[in-house]
């Protein structure tokens, strides 16, 4: 099983906000997810020589809907949402790693 994820969050004045360093942030908190996903289908896919297994990407509900707080951490857990669901699809890949979110 592999759960690639990360994500930096800061509280400032009693609420939370992405930090200031966004182009960071970004590159950090969608790559680290896919780099993850795409290390679990190499290493457990049948095709590739392991024995299956199962991604599980974690985003944050805030990836569910949008947020004037902090857009930017939303986007990227809208990212996740949508590699995940995108690599789930059971049709698309034939290598018995189960991807979920």
């Amino acid at each position: 099983m592999v759960t690639p994820n990360y994500s930096i969050v800061q509280k400032t004045e009693n609420r939370f906000t992405i930090t200031s360093h966004y182009e960071c942030d970004v590159w950090l908190l969608q790559n680290a997810v896919v780099r993850g996903t795409l290390l679990g289908l190499q290493y457990m896919g049948k095709d590739k020589g392991g024995k299956g297994g199962v991604v599980v990407n974690s985003s944050s509900i805030a990836g569910l809907g949008p947020s004037a707080s902090f857009p930017i951490y939303v986007a990227t857990k809208h990212a996740v949402i949508g590699l995940t669901r995108s690599f789930g699809v059971s049709t698309a890949y034939g290598n018995n790693v189960h991807i979920l979110d």
